[in-house]
């Protein structure tokens, strides 16, 4: 049975194209990174890493773990936060994702009453827009994520995303008035 660490060791060396930084993320050694990596390989019977003097890439078969792996994750990441809903969130965390002038203007306020409610809970924020946050939002980087779509547009980063509508933004234009000379 793989090891749930080891893969959390390998999808940070993939994400992070070395070992010493991986190390450095993951509060290890680089020793820990490597020793990690080699017993996964040896369980998994294959090499999933490639060295050289670019940094580090995952083999195909390393992709294919990091893929599978990352889902994992997610699910389990999804089954706490399930817990937590049970639990009342009294902890835990919550990522949360929005696009830039939401973080500047709605989230401060939602973030101040999150917190008074929840205080146990780990909050962490990123922004982006909505085309960059909506695929990581599918793949479990983020629990939550305000985002925004143009009516008639035909990309529609919340397609396959549960939605609530919070609110629709008129878009006033201004317009200089003054003599054409």
């Amino acid at each position: 049975m793989l090891h749930l660490g080891r893969l959390r060791v390998l999808c940070e060396v993939v994400r992070r194209g070395s070992f010493s930084v991986a190390a450095e993320s993951l509060s290890y050694t680089q020793s820990a990174v490597s020793q990690a990596i080699a017993r996964l390989e040896s369980e998994v019977g294959a090499t999933l890493i490639v060295r050289d003097r670019r940094g580090v890439r995952p083999t195909d078969a390393g992709a294919t773990l990091v893929a599978h792996a990352q889902e994992i994750f997610a699910r389990v990441e999804a089954a706490e936060a399930d817990v937590g809903a049970v639990l009342g969130l009294r902890s835990g965390k919550l990522r949360v994702a929005s696009f830039p002038s939401a973080g500047a203007t709605l989230m401060p306020l939602a973030v101040a009453e999150f917190r008074a409610r929840h205080p146990g809970v780990a909050l962490t924020l990123a922004e982006g827009e909505p085309e960059e946050i909506a695929p990581r939002l599918r793949a479990g980087e983020f629990d939550l994520a305000l985002l925004f779509e143009f009516p008639g547009v035909r990309e529609r980063p919340t397609v396959g995303l549960r939605s609530t509508r919070l609110l629709d933004d008129p878009m006033p234009a201004s317009v200089r008035c003054g003599s054409l000379t």
